[in-house]
């Protein structure tokens, strides 16, 4: 009888998360429908990472991914007056140029870079920045810059990203009011002293087909450890704080108090200021544990 029992609740959890999924999958379809600029211009940049690609192939082919180019120029085109002063779309039309050339002459034309080559002393500091990190919790009452936030998320977006399609958005507030309004949504907040900024980590969902849609949440999270790597050159902590377990409402509040867009996925919470003091870090099992080399 117990063993039916556990059965039967595993079949209703199975069940109430495929319904879940189900409705994830309809209305993240339903996002892809819209195919504003933003969507085309998130599919340019993918369309220039993969000719880029190409191009820096050393068994580079002519006639290779022409398909891709000709989607490529034909967008471009398309909302060249939207983007025509945005350094990626310059980026983008410099790709879409050299591998047009590449088709001409058979032979790629890029720059090759040497990788830089860290000294000793640099290798230690460099070290000693990003073992430096450690979650805090207890902060000053103390207002953070907008430039300094601003430096901070150019570093954030600096992060690899799913076919440089750069779909993470920081929506940063240090409104007491809105924090105060924010806070009772995220279960991942707890034993927080005057958090004096809290930045909401986003995906543009629309920017990825249904089969590759949990790639959003790789792309952010890649992003919000650069942000908070960042954070720490700048004397400001953080801890990284889970909204995996909101419930709708708790997610539709949050939207609406920061203005996010729909189509925009909450992936976490980082709470932040300048700590009080820094707390011990945890310890780290061994080595082993995590390394599997593999011969």
């Amino acid at each position: 009888m117990l063993k039916i029992r556990r059965k039967i609740g595993i079949l209703k959890m199975v069940l109430k998360a495929t319904v879940k999924d189900f409705r994830s999958n309809w209305k993240h379809q339903s996002f892809l429908s819209v195919g504003d600029s933003e969507q085309k211009y998130a599919t340019l940049r993918m369309y220039a990472h993969m000719l880029d690609k190409a191009l820096n192939n050393p068994s580079f082919e002519k006639g290779h991914s022409l398909a891709v180019y000709k989607d490529a120029k034909r967008i471009s085109k398309d909302i060249e007056s939207f983007y025509k002063n945005d350094p990626a779309f310059a980026w983008v039309l410099k790709v879409v140029d050299a591998f047009e050339k590449a088709q001409e002459t058979g032979a790629p034309n890029v720059e090759k870079r040497k990788p830089i080559d860290y000294t000793n002393e640099e290798q230690e500091t460099i070290t000693k920045f990003i073992r430096s990190r450690t979650s805090c919790r207890n902060f000053e009452k103390r207002q953070i810059s907008e430039q300094t936030i601003k430096d901070i998320v150019s570093f954030a977006v600096d992060a690899p990203n799913g076919c440089c399609r750069q779909t993470a958005r920081f929506y940063i507030t240090q409104n007491q009011t809105k924090i105060s309004q924010l806070v009772p949504n995220i279960a991942g907040i707890t034993n927080f002293t005057n958090i004096q900024g809290l930045v909401v980590v986003c995906a543009e969902s629309s920017f990825y087909a249904l089969k590759d849609k949990n790639l959003q949440y790789v792309d952010a999270s890649l992003s919000a450890e650069n942000f908070i790597l960042a954070a720490g050159m700048y004397g400001i902590y953080g801890t990284m704080c889970n909204f995996f377990h909101a419930s709708p409402k708790q997610v539709e509040s949050c939207k609406k108090i920061l203005s996010i867009k729909e189509t925009e996925n909450i992936v976490m919470f980082i709470a932040l200021g300048y700590p009080v003091y820094i707390p011990e870090k945890p310890i780290r099992r061994e080595l082993d544990c995590f390394c599997k080399i593999v011969e």
